[in-house]
Order: structure tokens, then sequence, then C-alpha cells
């Protein structure tokens, strides 16, 4: 028999249901840059190759010029709000109290901070 003795995990959209939370925090962040918001659909879209790819698109043809200072009003705004609108998916902690026994890692192409900052909020 094969015992398991790791377990990985992705975190958004895979633990965390954090997509709301996303889009909320890069409409913020145009709008706090000056510029108009996006359709939560198109934002969705650029949501799952890491926090630049998803800051670049989300400013379109200006993306190259500000896309330091917008990632900087990005992460800040996301320190402050981690998990405003996320929320674990049914039944991920039901599994989690199963595995509780195994190594687990959860792995994700955002910045580490962040995401500790976000399963710190959600196991409230």
């Amino acid at each position: 028999m094969k015992y398991i003795e790791l377990i990985i995990f992705d975190l958004d959209g895979t633990l965390v249901d954090s997509k709301e939370n996303i889009v909320n925090a890069v409409n913020l962040t145009l709008k706090k840059i000056g510029l108009r918001e996006k359709d939560k659909h198109e934002i969705s879209s650029y949501i799952g190759n890491g926090t630049e790819y998803l800051i670049k698109k989300s400013l379109g043809e200006s993306g190259n010029t500000i896309l330091d200072k917008t990632l900087s009003v990005f992460e800040n705004y996301y320190r402050e709000h981690p998990a405003d609108y996320s929320s674990l998916y049914p039944n991920v902690k039901k599994m989690l109290e199963y595995f509780k026994d195994k190594k687990k890692v959860v792995i994700t192409n955002g910045k580490y901070e962040l995401a500790l900052l976000a399963l710190k909020s959600l196991n409230r």
C-alpha cells in the first residue's frame, strides 16, 4: 500500500475563493492611480499568472510605464485587506482536518507575504 507523505495545494482558486477580493483590489488600485475601473470579468480573466501579470494586463497600454508604482499600490492595499471578500471553498476545513497528520504545503504564484496574510485572515 502506498502512503501519502505530502499534500501540495494551490491557494487561490483551489483552497480559497479569492476572485472577488482580487478584482476589488485591482479596481481600487486603478482608481487610486487615476485610471478607470475595469469589468470584473475582464480582471478575472487575468487571474492565475501572478500579480505582475494581473496588474500589467489591467493597466493595458500604460502598463510598462507605471507598473512598479501600481504594483506597490496594489500590494499595500492587499496587505490591509488580504481576504475581505475571500472565503475557503466548501469543505476545505473538513478536508484539512482529515489530513491533519500529513505534511501539507500551500503554493502560489503570488507574493509569499500576501498569501500568508490571506491565510491568517481566513483562519478566524
